[in-house]
């Protein structure tokens, strides 16, 4: 469902008719998670990539080789989360 929730964000986001006036042209979305499945989503769909790890530094350089490979070409128009 998260799929569809981004699309319609998108699309509603796009719409020229939709209010309130969002202040920048097109928010940013964040995604975050741990597991394969939400960095995947986020990968493929998100501006903003946060990634959840509570694990060690090998298993998080683990996890943004992860998104990194899920994004694809989409790799330099994702700005990961700094917090």
């Amino acid at each position: 469902m998260i799929e569809e929730h981004m699309k319609q964000i998108r699309v509603t986001f796009a719409d020229p008719t939709y209010t309130p006036t969002p202040v920048q042209q097109a928010p940013p979305v964040m995604i975050g998670g741990a597991g394969d499945k939400m960095l995947a989503l986020a990968a493929q769909h998100a501006d903003i990539v946060s990634i959840l790890t509570l694990g060690t530094e090998a298993e998080l350089v683990q996890r943004v080789q992860y998104v990194k490979d899920q994004a694809g070409e989409r790799l330099d128009q994702i700005e990961p989360s700094r917090v």
